[in-house]
């Protein structure tokens, strides 16, 4: 039976304990032209590798690496490169990978935003720096240069103090897991590791499978070494629940509000269920990257479709008409939600039959619930 949590209907907002106020980087304003054009050598040098990196796919790093560096260092690399990557539109969007071109007609970039940049090239020169290691000596220069600019980056910050308590604000996107834990996605806004958007981006830009079984391994020890010793540390705050333009200081290193714990255990038990779910799948279809493409295509790309339809969550929806989406059959497993006047919404899974990716009637499971009146389905 899945727990009925309090949290669902009754709480909006997470104030932290014990940390003291929240200081943060004002983001709203833009970098002078100054900068720029003071700078515009370094930012060339950053494209052209960025336009080197831009070829560089996972199974080059393998080829490359192979022989040189154990399996796991390999797997770091290229989980590294899949979140990279990702973030590339970002950049386009902002302007920051093409202000070099024509930055006087383009929005100069704010601090942040090219903080944010420069983070990621000193991440893509790692990677390049192991890649290709007979320009090992141009690449450390450039690391250097990066460093420079960063520590002149930080001179222009507009530092903010605030009297207010750091916050989180959760939104109402609630999911039960697999093993009915509650996971809240933080919403499409949210940080790209609550809402899974950055693994699941991963998978469908061609992650290899092998990794699959081995990112799984990680969350289950992060998952279990948490729950063993009551807390988290200010990186796992800042890794899942930390919010775009905000730099927050925390004042300990250790976070102890189970309230807070409780959340970040359940974002990572979702990555485990993703993983796990997608590692099944690798085993039992027979052409992965078609079934992985018609999978997506099924999902009409949309987290939502793909969380609860095919890894298996059910998504409690506490506003308005209260309602569990579903793919689970098993009444029992509800009881606390119906007896709260939750109704359920089952909806085709997607499953693997016969080495394909299909979509399985319910039409006759529905029907027979009408007819006894169990609990309100749809």
């Amino acid at each position: 039976m899945y727990k009925y949590y309090d949290i669902i209907d009754n709480k909006n907002t997470i104030v932290l304990d014990d940390h003291g106020m929240s200081n943060y980087i004002d983001v709203s304003y833009n970098l002078p032209i100054e900068f720029f054009s003071k700078n515009k050598k370094l930012f060339d040098e950053l494209k052209k590798i960025f336009n080197v990196y831009s070829f560089v796919s996972d199974e080059v790093i393998f080829n490359k690496l192979e022989g040189k560096y154990s399996k796991d260092e390999i797997y770091d690399v290229i989980y590294d490169h899949s979140l990279i990557n990702l973030r590339r539109p970002e950049y386009e969007f902002h302007g920051v990978y093409h202000f070099v071109d024509d930055f006087y007609k383009l929005k100069h970039p704010s601090n942040f935003e090219v903080e944010y940049y420069l983070s990621d090239m000193l991440d893509i020169i790692k990677i390049l720096f192991k890649l290709y290691p007979n320009h090992a000596d141009y690449y450390i220069s450039m690391k250097k240069e990066i460093v420079r600019l960063r520590n002149e980056l930080v001179r222009t910050n507009k530092i903010v103090l605030t009297d207010d308590k750091i916050k989180i604000e959760l939104p109402n996107a609630w999911y039960l897991t697999k093993d009915g834990s509650l996971y809240n996605s933080m919403g499409r806004d949210g940080h790209k590791e609550s809402n899974l958007q950055y693994p699941i981006a991963d998978i469908q830009r061609g992650m290899l499978p092998d990794v699959f079984g081995d990112f799984k391994e990680k969350h289950i020890e992060e998952y279990e070494l948490i729950k063993q010793r009551g807390y988290i540390t200010k990186e796992q705050y800042t890794h899942y629940l930390n919010w775009y333009g905000k730099n927050i200081t925390l004042y300990q290193d250790r976070i102890y509000q189970k309230i807070i714990v409780d959340l970040v255990l359940g974002i990572i038990k979702a990555h485990i269920d993703l993983y796990e779910a997608f590692e099944d799948f690798e085993k039992k279809i027979s052409c992965y990257s078609r079934e992985l493409d018609k999978l997506f295509k099924m999902t009409h790309y949309q987290i939502d479709d793909l969380l609860i339809r095919f890894v298996g969550m059910s998504k409690v929806k506490a506003s308005g008409l209260k309602f569990v989406c579903t793919t689970n059959t098993y009444d029992r497993d509800f009881e606390e939600y119906l007896a709260r006047g939750y109704r359920i919404d089952l909806v085709n899974p997607f499953v693997v039959q016969d080495g394909e990716v299909i979509e399985k009637d319910l039409s006759d499971y529905k029907k027979i619930k009408k007819v006894l009146g169990y609990g309100v389905y749809r």
